[in-house]
């Protein structure tokens, strides 16, 4: 996506605290790297077993007619290019979109969803979005051991402290 979507003028993300967040670079972050060979093992030791086991898969987006977006048909085409799978996209109005989200049985299995700091703060990212508290968790994230990280992390007063703090519950987060 880096390279052919945005020709290089991004950076890579590879957790949940953007690159470029002042102060809170995650150096230590275990390495997510894209791995499409990996994709069908992880498959095969899930549930499903085969990719032909999977069900059919909808990835809803807000929005209504039109392209859903180049990123959009670049994660699509690289499920079928990697996998073999066809992935449908739903539109549905920003609107209806949100009460969809926020609708405790939220009716998508998968969505996209932008999030853009009110502040520049590893917290606006982790606690906002992960903690199960949260009103704006949408995916029902829950693990109380990166509530409590998170808890700690809001009540430290020493800025390494905090910073260690959030580097581990988005490390956490993104083992789980």
């Amino acid at each position: 996506l880096v390279r052919l979507i945005f020709q290089d003028t991004v950076p890579v993300a590879n957790g949940i605290v953007p690159p470029t967040m002042p102060g809170y670079e995650n150096p230590d972050l275990s390495d997510f790297e894209y791995d499409p060979e990996r994709a069908p093992e992880l498959i095969a030791d899930s549930s499903y077993g085969d990719v032909s086991e999977l069900p059919e898969i909808t990835l809803n987006v807000s929005g209504q007619g039109g392209s859903a977006g180049p990123v959009i048909e670049a994660i699509v085409e690289s499920y079928k290019e990697n996998l073999g799978i066809e992935v449908a996209v739903e539109q549905t109005p920003w609107p209806e979109f949100l009460a969809d989200l926020n609708d405790p049985n939220a009716p998508y299995q998968m969505y996209q969803l932008g999030w853009i700091a009110d502040y520049p703060d590893p917290q606006n990212f982790l606690e906002v979005l992960f903690h199960s508290k949260s009103s704006q968790n949408h995916g029902g994230y829950s693990n109380p051991e990166v509530d409590a990280t998170l808890d700690q992390a809001r009540q430290a007063q020493d800025p390494a402290e905090r910073e260690a703090l959030y580097q581990k519950a988005e490390q956490m987060i993104l083992e789980d």
